[in-house]
């Protein structure tokens, strides 16, 4: 689990170097649940609306900034990183 989570803060600062594209938003309160397809495990990310997003999984949550991301970006960047998510 702490490889995911590792990843998934990897992901999120890769993903903060690339240039802003303002493309739109899922909204405030958006939420999305991602399964990595090697471990199989599920982490729910959720838009909190403030340009920061939270990830929940086993019942631990992590807050953190989308640096200049929109939320759907970020989803963008897990899929692109092989994460299923809907």
């Amino acid at each position: 689990m702490k490889k995911l989570i590792f990843t998934a803060l990897v992901i999120g600062l890769v993903a903060t170097s690339c240039k802003k594209d303002d493309n739109g938003d899922e909204g405030s309160g958006a939420c999305q649940t991602c399964v990595q397809a090697q471990s199989g495990a599920s982490v729910e990310y959720c838009d909190n609306g403030d340009g920061t997003y939270s990830a929940t999984t086993s019942g631990t949550t992590i807050n953190s900034t989308l640096g200049g991301l929109t939320f759907g970006e970020l989803i963008t960047s897990l899929e692109l990183a092989g994460v299923d998510c809907n």
